[in-house]
């Protein structure tokens, strides 16, 4: 905005001037005014593509959290440096890409919590955890239970 204003505002100042000596400035400053419209509206752009692809990545994750990925290499091939798939991956999920498949790990564990069949440290396993304690002190940090405590409650 501060762009905007600065670049409008000299181009008034000449305007009100009324010389025409001033004409070819005015022209540079009217395709600075246009070239900082079209950047704005490309980089818009560009993130509402991107979009696209992060909606269907992390709808990719939710259905199978337990793969891995590489999000380094997501975004190379997205043509995307690692940081701004990150910040935009964020803008559309709330959550780092890291944070965001922790979570969907954690919700899938929950569900196979359900199963009294199955024991905690085989659900750690299965979730990619090879520490119960880790699996447990994740869960707890994610869901505000333990395992054990988020079992208890739901068989009550």
């Amino acid at each position: 905005p501060r762009n905007y204003a600065t670049v409008f505002r000299n181009l008034l100042r000449l305007l009100g001037e009324n010389d025409r000596k001033n004409h070819p400035e005015m022209v540079i400053l009217l395709e600075q005014l246009l070239s900082l419209l079209i950047t704005d509206k490309l980089e818009g752009m560009m993130d509402s593509v991107h979009g696209g692809a992060i909606d269907k990545l992390a709808s990719k994750v939710r259905s199978d959290p337990f793969s891995g990925y590489d999000f380094a290499a997501i975004a190379k091939s997205a043509g995307l440096s690692y940081s701004h798939f990150r910040r935009l991956f964020r803008e559309r999920t709330q959550l780092s890409p890291h944070d965001f498949v922790l979570n969907c790990r954690m919700q899938s564990a929950a569900k196979l919590l359900m199963d009294p069949a199955r024991q905690i440290k085989d659900v750690a396993i299965e979730s990619g955890f090879n520490d119960p304690t880790q699996f447990s002190k994740v869960f707890r940090s994610q869901l505000g239970l333990s395992p054990a405590n988020y079992r208890r409650t739901i068989f009550k």
